[in-house]
C-alpha cells in the first residue's frame, strides 16, 4: 500500500476513538448514515447494505473526479512554485480571528501553505507571504492523489470496515494537502495549531527538522471516561491512540497545559514555551448584571437552552457567543423565544460573569480575571444560586 494511503488510514485511529467516546460521554450516536431516522433497525441495516454497497461506491468515484478535475483546472491556472527551506505555517483548515491573531504573535514573518479550503482573502497574514496547494501541487502529483483516493474506498472496507465508509470523503484534501507539504525541505520549521485530528497525522508524518505546535484548544475536561488520563488533579485528557513523536517545541498557556498535552497527545516530551493568552475584552455599556454563555451548540446546546430559560425575566443581560466553528442557526431559532445577544466574529464582553463548558475562551476569561462557572461540573440549579449570591454581594457593595 502507497505510504500516504497507509497514513490516511492511520488517521481514523483517532477518528474512531473520538467518536467512541462522544457517543459514551454526550449520548451521541453514529454520526454518518441514518441515525437520526425514526425508523426499525432492520430497516436501518437494510438502507445502510445498500448504500454502501451499491450507492456510496459510484458516488464517490464521481466525488473524486468532481475533485480531481476542479483541481486540475486551479493547477493549471496556478504558476507553480518551486519551496526552498524555510519557517511556514501550515494552514490546514480554517480558523477564528482570534486563533490568527495568536498565529500572527507566534509565527513571525512564516509563510503560509494554505489548503484547498483555505483562502487568503479571509486572514490577515502579516508576512503577506503564502502559496496555495495548487501552487505547489503538479499535474502528475494530482493523478497519485486521485488514484490512491480510489484506493482508499477498497482500503477503508478492508480495514474498517463499512460503518466508517465515509471516512473515506476525507482522502482526497488529506492525501493533496499532503502531496504538496511533502515538498518542505527537512531543514526548514513549520508551525501548526491541529492537536489530534487526522491534520495532526500529517504534520507528525512529515520529514521536517523543527516543528513547533501551537497550543489552540484546553484538553483538560472534568467529565471522566475509563480510557482518561488525570492531569495533575486539576482533572482529565483524553488518551489518544496516536500521538505526535516528531514535535520538537510546544508553545503552551499554561505549565498545567503543557502537562496536559504531554499527556494526552504527544509521545515525546518536547521544548516547552509559556505564551499565555494574550486575552483582550470588549467594554459593553449595560447597567445590569451580565452574563456570557460560551456554546458548543453540538454538545451542550439543550443545557444552554435550559440555562437561558432560567435566567430569563432575572434582571441580567445574557449573552452567548457560540464556538467559532458551528453553525449558530440553532440559537438565531431560539432567540424568537427567548431573550438574549447572540454574539459572532471578534467580540469578547467584558461581562461579570462566564458559564462554559471547558473551552479555551473560559480559560482565556479567567486569565483576564472573569469569574467562570462550568455547567458541566454544576448543576444548573447550583449555577443559578451562585449567580443570585454575587448579585447580592455586589448590590451590598454598591449601597
Amino acid at each position: 500500500m502507497n505510504s500516504n494511503r497507509m497514513s490516511f488510514i492511520e488517521t481514523s485511529k483517532n477518528e474512531i476513538y473520538l467518536e467512541l467516546i462522544t457517543k459514551e460521554l454526550y449520548n451521541k450516536g453514529n454520526k454518518y448514515l441514518f441515525n437520526d431516522w425514526k425508523i426499525s433497525i432492520l430497516q436501518k441495516k437494510v438502507l445502510f447494505a445498500v448504500a454502501i454497497k451499491s450507492i456510496f461506491p459510484i458516488l464517490y468515484i464521481i466525488y473524486i473526479l468532481y475533485n480531481g478535475v476542479v483541481s486540475f483546472m486551479k493547477i493549471v491556472g496556478s504558476k507553480s512554485v518551486n519551496i526552498s527551506q524555510g519557517t511556514y505555517f501550515l494552514a490546514t483548515d480554517n480558523f477564528s480571528p482570534t486563533l490568527n491573531d495568536k498565529i500572527i504573535r507566534n509565527t513571525q514573518d512564516a509563510v503560509w501553505i494554505l489548503n484547498a479550503n483555505v483562502q487568503a482573502d479571509n486572514y490577515r497574514i502579516t508576512s503577506n507571504k503564502y502559496y496555495s496547494v495548487y501552487e505547489l501541487t503538479s499535474i502528475k502529483d494530482l493523478i497519485k492523489v486521485c488514484t490512491n483516493s480510489f484506493f482508499v474506498l477498497f482500503d477503508v472496507y478492508r480495514k474498517l470496515g463499512s460503518y466508517y465508509i465515509l471516512f473515506t470523503l476525507n482522502s482526497f484534501k488529506w492525501l493533496l494537502y499532503k502531496s504538496a507539504v511533502d515538498k518542505i525541505p527537512y531543514d526548514s520549521t513549520i508551525y501548526f495549531l491541529d492537536h489530534k485530528d487526522r491534520w495532526a497525522l500529517l504534520e507528525d508524518k512529515l520529514k521536517v527538522k523543527n516543528k513547533i505546535l501551537i497550543q489552540h484548544g484546553i484538553e483538560i475536561t472534568s467529565n471522566y471516561h475509563k480510557s482518561f488520563l488525570s492531569v495533575n488533579g486539576s482533572g482529565y485528557c483524553f488518551n489518544m491512540p496516536y500521538k505526535f513523536s516528531t514535535v520538537t517545541k510546544v508553545l503552551a498557556f499554561s505549565e498545567t497545559d503543557f502537562k496536559s498535552l504531554c499527556l494526552s497527545i504527544l509521545s515525546n516530551v518536547p521544548a516547552k514555551e509559556i505564551i499565555g493568552f494574550g486575552f483582550a475584552l470588549d467594554e459593553i455599556s449595560h447597567e445590569r448584571f451580565s452574563v456570557l454563555i460560551i456554546g458548543e451548540v453540538a454538545l451542550y446546546s439543550f443545557k444552554e437552552k435550559e440555562i437561558i430559560e432560567r435566567l430569563q425575566n432575572s434582571q441580567i443581560d445574557i449573552y452567548l457567543k457560540n464556538h467559532p466553528k458551528n453553525d449558530s442557526s440553532f440559537y438565531k431559532r431560539l432567540q424568537q423565544s427567548l431573550s438574549f445577544n447572540l454574539i459572532e466574529g471578534r467580540f469578547f464582553p467584558n461581562v461579570d460573569l462566564v458559564i462554559s463548558y471547558e473551552s479555551t475562551l473560559a480559560s482565556e476569561y479567567s486569565s483576564a480575571g472573569i469569574e467562570v462557572v462550568y455547567h458541566t461540573r454544576e448543576s444548573i440549579e447550583d449555577i443559578v444560586e451562585k449567580i443570585n449570591l454575587i448579585r447580592r454581594s455586589a448590590s451590598k457593595l454598591n449601597q
